[in-house]
């Protein structure tokens, strides 16, 4: 078929219906590099089928229904260095299957049937790996021996249950590796020796129960850990030792309850955490004591019931703070103390009643601060005091009955005010005299039957007023002449 062709260095022959390569039909393309036969329906690749292909560098087999690997399938390939066997039917890897490839950098075998891995001790120069949802229930130890050049592993999504100590003790290059949605129910102290290079460990929905001290220590250059979706109840003093480059820890959806104090005293780098989704009830002072550079905490959906003063203080960078779905009822005079970097805080879904004065007084970078679904019932004028550069204000689904005047004073750049789903009766005048930046604000679903004449007075930048279901029965003239700018009413 191809015979005269050749100075052909690319071939592309997927998306066909190809059942079956044979034996010597590639045999005048010695120049060939690139040769892509993925998305046909091969199921039967003959001995010496790319005996020739001497030049070869990238083999494209994805895609098939490919069962078995014979030991001399790959033989001539010396030059090969990407090889994709992605999304075939592959059971069975035999030992030797490679030993041609020793040349190989990328290995794709995502999406088969393999239940073992013993065979890629000929792949010296192997960058890439990729061996996600297969059927691998073990990790031996040698398994991945002679990869010293190995960076990349992925094996999420298999069914890996155990991994022999020293499975990785030759992986001295690997900087990712991947185990997440596997059976893993422990992590033992020396299973990750070796891999001192290592920036990125995902070991999302598995069943580790828990989370030994030291178990990390090996990994200082990780930057990235995904414990996320477990069974851990407690991180204990120790548990993320010698991780002072790790920048992101995921532990949310666990079963966590207690925190002991010096659980993250280590993690001196670290950025973003997220504890959402947890059995957490208390915050002790020196919970996050520590995480100076932190900017990110996700708190949400635990059982937390009191934010006490100083819980936060050593948090001075964090910018983003989500507490939301929580059972706190009081907001305390200093309880964000020292977070002057704030911007985004979600404190909705809870059962806030209270708001002492000052409990926002430190936030002068805050811009959104979520309130909706709680049980607040009054605004005290100094509430919001200090907040000068919030721009979003969410208050809907309380039961706030009466808008006081100087309820918003100071919020000169709010933007977006909602109070929809309250029982607001009364808005005094004067209420939004100081909103001058406010575009949107929602007033529907409450009981205000008056709309006094200054009631919107100031708020000459709104362009979108929500009054539905009220009990409005009169329109009096000019109540609206201050908004020119509104479009949706």
């Amino acid at each position: 078929m191809f015979k005269g062709l050749t100075k052909l260095d690319k071939l592309g022959l997927n998306n066909n219906n190809i059942s079956e390569v044979k034996n010597r039909v590639f045999e005048n393309l010695s120049q060939l590099q690139i040769l892509f036969l993925h998305r046909n329906k091969i199921e039967n690749i003959e001995t010496g089928a790319f005996n020739n292909l001497t030049s070869l560098k990238e083999l494209e087999l994805d895609y098939n229904n490919i069962h078995k690997l014979d030991l001399e399938m790959f033989k001539g390939l010396t030059k090969l260095d990407e090889l994709g066997l992605s999304n075939n039917n592959i059971k069975e890897l035999k030992n030797g299957v490679f030993s041609n490839l020793r040349n190989l950098q990328l290995l794709y075998l995502d999406n088969n049937k393999i239940m073992e891995i013993e065979s890629l001790a000929h792949l010296t120069e192997l960058k890439t790996l990729y061996l996600r949802n297969n059927y691998v229930s073990e990790l031996k130890h040698g398994a991945f021996a002679n990869l010293s050049q190995l960076q990349i592993l992925l094996l999420h999504t298999n069914k890996i249950e155990n991994i022999e100590t020293g499975a990785f003790n030759n992986l001295t290059s690997l900087k990712e590796l991947e185990l997440d949605y596997n059976n893993i129910h422990k992590l033992d102290l020396e299973m990750f020796k070796g891999l001192t290079k290592l920036v990125k460990l995902g070991l999302s929905n598995n069943n580790i129960s828990d989370v030994k001290n030291c178990v990390f220590e090996n990994l200082s250059k990780l930057q990235i850990l995904y414990l996320s979706n477990n069974n851990i109840s407690e991180l204990k003093h120790g548990a993320f030792a010698n991780l002072s480059q790790l920048q992101i820890l995921f532990l949310h959806r666990n079963k966590i309850e207690n925190i002991e104090t010096g659980a993250f005293n280590n993690l001196t780098s670290l950025k973003e955490l997220q504890l959402d989704y947890n059995n957490i009830h208390k915050l002790d002072l020196e919970t996050f004591k520590g995480l100076t550079k932190l900017d990110k905490l996700m708190l949400s959906n635990n059982n937390i019931s009191n934010v006490n003063n100083g819980v936060f203080s050593n948090l001075s960078k964090l910018q983003i703070l989500y507490l939301s779905n929580n059972n706190i009822s009081e907001l305390k005079h200093g309880a964000f103390a020292n977070l002057s970097q704030l911007q985004i805080l979600f404190l909705h879904r809870n059962k806030i009643e209270n708001i002492e004065t000052g409990a926002f007084n430190n936030l002068t970078s805050l811009k959104e601060l979520e309130l909706d679904y709680n049980n607040i019932h009054t605004l005290d004028l100094e509430m919001f005091k200090g907040l000068t550069k919030l721009d979003k204000l969410y208050l809907s689904n309380n039961n706030i009955s009466v808008l006081k005047h100087g309820a918003f004073a100071n919020l000169s750049q709010l933007q977006i005010l909602f109070l929809h789903r309250n029982k607001i009766e009364n808005i005094e005048s004067g209420t939004f005299n100081n909103l001058t930046s406010l575009k949107e604000l929602e007033l529907g679903y409450n009981k205000i039957y008056k709309l006094d004449l200054e009631v919107f007075k100031g708020l000459i930048k709104l362009d979108k007023l929500g009054l539905s279901n009220n009990n409005i029965s009169e329109v009096n003239n000019g109540v609206f002449s201050n908004l020119r700018n509104v479009q949706l009413l």
